[in-house]
């Protein structure tokens, strides 16, 4: 019985991994949007396209998926992917020495993303919501690390 249900997950996950990549592929980029953005962007501007895609797909799988743990999968997958791609920009952007100014535009698009996926997971899961599922998935999480790394490393100390 043990085995049947470790392969039954592992199916799930497998299920569930094709359908993010999916959804993720077929919307904006995340990072092409960054990168294209002008230093002075404000981020609303910069993020229209990739909240509306997000926003859209969202009302898709609430219609599409019965089983809102499926679609909270399927969102935080979505998180994840997004996160990944401005971490991805995050550390080119280190790379290249470029302005400060981008780097801060990847950070607050991240934070800007993470409020509207937690309010989505909020509002479909109601009373069942769990820490867990409101947790900034693991890119997320290294990007403000080395957001907050670099900001500290920059600052002098004369004590």
């Amino acid at each position: 019985m043990v085995e049947v249900l470790g392969e039954l997950r592992a199916q799930y996950a497998g299920y569930m991994r094709r359908a993010v990549a999916g959804v993720a592929a077929s919307g904006p980029s995340l990072r092409l949007a960054l990168r294209d953005a002008r230093p002075d962007a404000h981020i609303d501007a910069v993020l229209d396209p990739v909240l509306k895609y997000v926003d859209d797909i969202s009302s898709m799988l609430a219609r599409a998926l019965s089983h809102r743990r499926a679609y909270v999968g399927v969102l935080r997958g979505l998180w994840d992917s997004m996160g990944s791609e401005a971490l991805l920009f995050y550390e080119e952007d280190l790379k290249q020495r470029s302005s400060w100014t981008r780097r801060v535009l990847a950070a607050g698009a991240v934070e800007r993303i993470g409020e509207i996926f937690r309010s989505m997971i909020r509002n479909q899961l109601e009373q069942e919501v769990k820490e867990k599922d409101l947790e900034a998935p693991a890119p997320i999480a290294k990007l403000n690390e080395l957001n907050s790394s670099s900001a500290n490393g920059g600052s002098i100390n004369v004590y």
